[in-house]
């Protein structure tokens, strides 16, 4: 494994027991009821390439803390100490700030899926997709180093849970510059779909650096 994936596991693995570890106690969101359209199940299962069952299955989950609408930082608090009453509300606040990848505060469930999959077992191809829809922020389908630094700024602080340092700045923009040299195929200055999918082909350690 690559010394700068293991530089930031850490991260990753505080990540995704705010973000994601709740998003799967399946007991707890269930909701009996919840529907979802079968024209918009057919998009996305197009869209994130995911059969209808996974999509209509996690919009049960969603719905559960939605309620049948996007949900703002305060449900998704009220969710998250249900889960856990132990959880940071700064942690919390920046998953939120991560999981809302449009910015207008509310988490819709195409933001909920992009989220969830990255969590599930899914191919290279969906895992792509589903990073994608996170980092992607311009919506322009190639990822920027800015966007990467992004990610990684939201995540440091959600396992710091105070303000970044001078030395964290730091630390993130060589990560970006890392994650940028193992999947920047053609060194354009960014990371396509077909380049991450080629890295992460190649390392599938890649998962754990982002």
């Amino acid at each position: 494994v690559s010394s700068f994936f293991l530089t930031f596991s850490f991260l990753s693995d505080f990540f995704l027991f705010v973000l994601v570890s709740f998003l799967f106690l399946h007991n707890l969101v269930y909701t009996m009821g919840a529907k979802i359209s079968k024209s918009e199940t057919k998009k996305l299962a197009a869209e994130f390439r995911i059969d209808r069952k996974t999509v209509v299955a996690e919009h049960e989950r969603w719905h559960g803390v939605a309620g049948g609408e996007d949900f703002n930082q305060v449900d998704w608090l009220r969710f998250l100490s249900s889960c856990n009453p132990d959880v940071s509300e700064s942690a919390a606040k920046h998953a939120f700030s991560i999981m809302d990848t449009s910015g207008n505060g509310v988490i819709s469930f195409d933001e909920w899926l992009a989220a969830s999959l990255l969590e599930e077992d899914v191919t290279v191809d969906e895992y792509v997709r589903a990073v994608f829809a996170i980092y992607d922020v311009n919506g322009d389908g190639q990822l920027e180093k800015a966007e990467v630094e992004r990610a990684g700024r939201a995540k440091k602080k959600a396992a710091a849970g105070a303000p970044l340092t001078e030395r964290d700045l730091a630390e993130i923009a060589t990560w970006a510059e890392n994650v940028f040299r193992a999947c920047d195929a053609n060194s354009d200055g960014h990371i396509t779909k077909g380049e991450l999918i080629m890295a992460l082909s190649a390392d599938p350690s890649l998962r754990d650096a982002l």
